[in-house]
């Protein structure tokens, strides 16, 4: 009887570790499946970035002046309504695949990090103006930044960083 015990136990043994060896592929399966749905939003970030709409409404924007408000777009370039909206609901759509890190702010911060503050700039105040208009302050929130850095709005700027994503977060009742 002493063979049977020592196999039931040795059974026993072997039951826990392919347990605990399940266990472990498993969770190494469910981070490879995270790792390869990251790689893949980033492969379609990159993909819209090379969309000629995009690229249009990027060259269009840049070339503003910054600051412009509403009606100073509408009356200088009727059609950068437009680009402004197709720009900021992809850097708000950006910020929030990043703030929820279906996207590593590290990919996105590479392919357009330098970009978002100079659209912010060229559209900031057009944002608020839209708010307004909206009755909204909520309305255009989350835009990428590169540099560490999350701007917020209440009278004057300043500085506080945020893990993972930078936020340009501004409220419509500004000063």
């Amino acid at each position: 009887m002493t063979d049977l015990s020592r196999l039931a136990d040795m059974a026993e043994i072997l039951g826990a570790l392919v347990v605990i060896g399940g266990l472990i592929f498993a969770i190494l399966q469910m981070r490879n499946i995270r790792q390869q749905r990251r790689e893949l939003a980033a492969i379609e970030l990159f993909r819209f970035f090379g969309n000629a709409e995009f690229n249009r409404a990027y060259e269009k924007i840049m070339k503003m002046p910054n600051g412009l408000s509403t009606a100073e777009i509408e009356a200088r370039h009727p059609d950068h309504e437009h680009y402004a909206m197709l720009i900021c609901t992809t850097m708000e759509n950006i910020g929030v695949m990043t703030f929820q890190r279906i996207v590593p702010y590290l990919v996105v911060n590479n392919l357009i990090g330098s970009s978002t503050g100079l659209l912010w700039q060229k559209l900031e105040q057009w944002v608020f103006d839209l708010r307004e208009e909206l009755g909204s302050p909520g309305c255009v929130r989350m835009v990428p930044v590169a540099g560490g850095a999350t701007r917020r709005e209440s009278g004057s700027e300043r500085e506080a960083g945020v893990q993972g994503v930078q936020v340009v977060e501004a409220h419509a009742n500004r000063d």
